[in-house]
């Protein structure tokens, strides 16, 4: 096995953990396919029909053995309630819920609800430390870092569940 094959089922068992895990981690698919994206385009430059191929195997064994896990861990039986919570977190995030912030009460929300949330709640040393490290040269490995918490906090800006900065506590990681 390639170093490469083995990161990728790597992937795909954490990637069924988190499923297991939270609802939320649906998130990921798209995560993953702009990370392989970015790793092939950087790597090969040229997207030839050669590598868009072994994008698609990877991001199939990624999905493939994440889904696997997750049948697994729910069993056979039990995974239609799986799928039934899904569904309902979905409705519940687009109908939204009952919340406050800054003397207001909503129940759509607000886009700034967790940007505010990040604000207020995230210690003032890390947000020291985060404005310093926009002045850092980063490398293309630290997109494979920042690129899934940007897109993941970016995702919930739309989310009209505005009840806690625990719903983005992955960025956090």
């Amino acid at each position: 096995k390639s170093p490469q094959l083995k990161n990728v089922i790597i992937a795909g068992f954490a990637f069924g953990l988190a499923m297991a895990t939270k609802h939320t981690a649906v998130y990921l698919i798209p995560i993953y396919i702009i990370l392989l994206g970015i790793y092939l385009f950087k790597k090969h430059r040229k997207l030839y029909a050669a590598k868009y191929s072994k994008f698609i195997i990877y991001l199939l064994l990624i999905v493939l053995t994440g889904f696997s896990l997750l049948i697994l861990s729910y069993g056979i039986k039990e995974f239609p309630q799986y799928i039934r919570g899904l569904v309902h977190v979905i409705e519940h995030s687009t109908d939204g819920h009952p919340s406050y912030l800054l003397g207001q009460r909503s129940t759509s929300g607000w886009w700034y609800y967790f940007i505010i949330a990040f604000s207020l709640k995230t210690p003032i040393s890390l947000l020291v430390i985060l404005v310093l490290s926009f002045f850092a040269k980063i490398k293309f490995k630290d997109l494979f870092l920042l690129i899934p918490a940007a897109l993941y906090f970016t995702a919930f800006i739309f989310n009209h569940i505005n009840i806690g900065v625990r719903h983005i506590m992955p960025v956090y990681a």
